[in-house]
This record gives C-alpha cells, structure tokens and sequence, in this order.
C-alpha cells in the first residue's frame, strides 16, 4: 500500500468530481470476495478489486465502503478476524488498523451495512460496475434490486470521475508500473535465452511463472506460450517446441500493488528464425518502432498504430 493520505486525497477528489457533475449522496464501493474452486475452502489466488485498490488499498477480501460525496468522509465496513480464520492465515490486523491504514477513521460491523444503505434513498448510491457475479448478488441483495437491474444501474457520472482520476497516473503509479514491466521484461528475456528444442509449452509457460514468483510477483493473466499464434489464447499447452518453430509469449507480471505489465513476444525455439520468419519478425518490429517514435502528448494513439501497417502484410 502507499501511504495513507494518498488514498483519503483520492477519495476526496473523486467526491469532488462528483460534486462538480451535479451528483450528491454516497459512493459504494465493494471489495472483493474469496472465489472457491471446487468447494469454499479451496479457492484460486485472490485478486483485489482494482477500484478498491486505487481508493482503499487493502487486499483484504469481504470488505465495503461507503463515501460521503458531500465531504469525502468515508465508513469501512468489515469483520474482525476470528479465531478460526486465524489458525488459517496466522495474526491479522483489526478492522480499526486497517481503515487507518487507508485514511478512514469510522469503522461498522459488515452486518451494519442492511441498517445503514437502507437509510439511503436508492437514486442516491453511486456504484461503480462490477465484473464479478458473487459480488453483483451481494450488493443487488444489499440494495434490494434484481441482480440485473443492479448490472445495469450503474452511475455513468461515478465511471466518468473513476476515469479521470486513473487514467492520469501518479509518479507513484509510474514507479510501481515501470517494476511490472521490469519483470515481465525478464521473464521474456530468460525464456528467449533458456528455451530450447523439446521443451513443451508448458514447461515455457512454468518458467515464466517461476521468474515472476521470485520476484515477488502474480501473473497479470494467464500465460500464453504457444508454437500455433495463429489460435488467440491458446491455453491447452500440449505441443512439444521443435527446431524450426517459432513460439509466441504473451506474459505479464503483477506487482503485490496491482499494478500489471503486459508484452507479447515471438522469437525461435532454435538458434535462428527461418528466412519467412526473419523478415515477418523485421516488418513487425520496423512497425513498433515507428508507431513509438510517433506517440507523444496530444496525438490520438489510433491515429499513429492505424498509420503503421506495412502493405507487406
């Protein structure tokens, strides 16, 4: 997490923003949930709402805020770990220091939050869309409304101010950024000099994964490493890498912030491209070169990407 403030100032500039469109009442916010795999004690890797990770920050799941648009002033709503959810993941901090560590001073039982969003006419709760199905039942039940009614009864005006806030980032962001893409640069760059002949593409996804682990990091996505580009998200991974063939890496690492780095690369499982590969491999990257020389401030990024198609292809 960064620093406390920073996620108070966030909030209090989004409350701003909605002030500034005409908008008043409370912002609701949700963390997300544990996914169970196969039974609820099985689940996959917990991945936090990215929402509330730029306006709470904690990776705690089951968690929900509620901001004041009119003062910015904001409630966490959670339970306290119990003993039971302890000899599971060892000590946990309280609800009270984990608000602190966000900026909020007030802090309610999760089973407050019925009583308290009730008393809250319904055109007053701004939320934001959600991409998770237990979280879209929970809150459509919290708000008394059908799960798709609560889909599409979002507030437009609280996307446009999430928006402008994010898509401006902060140095902080830049730093924590530039690290992803360290590392997923790495993990590109030590396949490219460890794959050979025989490897399967399972084994060139594993080792990618592994290079992200010792960094301390996730995977942005699920690994793509496959000798057939020609099938877009190849995930099976069965074939065997031979001389000759050319394997596609689309990989990306996730810092513990959240923060992501995507890059795809192509390059010989042998010791050289053939001659066809070689010079689709240099069209494509005279493409790239072109097209991030012409970015700068100011310039739509279609207009530049679109300009830079080679008629070779």
């Amino acid at each position: 997490m960064f620093e406390s403030d920073v996620y108070e100032s966030r909030r209090a500039r989004l409350a701003a923003l909605m002030r500034e469109r005409s908008h008043g009442g409370f912002i609701l916010l949700s963390a997300h949930s544990e996914s169970p795999i196969n039974y609820p004690d099985n689940c996959y890797p917990f991945r936090q709402d990215s929402n509330w990770l730029y306006f709470i920050g904690l990776k705690a799941p089951d968690m929900i805020a509620v901001i004041n648009i009119a003062d910015g002033e904001s409630i966490l709503f959670g339970e306290e770990a119990s003993m039971d959810d302890m000899i599971w993941t060892g000590s946990r901090p309280s609800l009270a220091a984990m608000a602190a560590a966000s900026g909020i001073n007030r802090v309610l039982p999760y089973s407050c939050v019925p009583e308290h969003v009730a008393k809250i006419p319904r055109s007053a709760v701004h939320y934001p869309p959600t991409c998770r199905g237990e979280t879209l039942l929970r809150l459509s039940s919290l708000l008394r409304v059908r799960p798709e009614d609560f889909r599409n009864g979002f507030s437009p005006a609280l996307v446009a101010s999430i928006i402008s806030l994010r898509e401006i980032k902060e140095d902080r962001e830049v730093a924590e950024m530039e690290e992803a893409v360290a590392v997923s640069a790495e993990m590109h760059k030590s396949l490219l000099s460890r794959l050979r002949p025989g490897w399967t593409e399972a084994e060139a996804a594993a080792h990618v994964q592994q290079i992200a682990a010792r960094r301390g990091c996730a995977l942005s996505f699920a690994t793509i490493a496959s000798i057939h580009g020609e099938v877009l998200h190849n995930h099976e991974r069965n074939s065997v890498c031979r001389e000759g063939d050319s394997i596609l890496l689309d990989a990306g690492a996730e810092s513990p912030s959240g923060y992501a780095g995507d890059l795809t690369t192509s390059f010989p499982v042998g010791t050289r491209f053939s001659g066809q590969q070689a010079e689709l491999y240099a069209i494509l990257l005279a493409m790239f070169d072109a097209a991030e020389a012409a970015l700068k401030p100011g310039v739509p990024f279609i207009d530049e990407t679109g300009n830079k198609i080679d008629p070779r292809l």
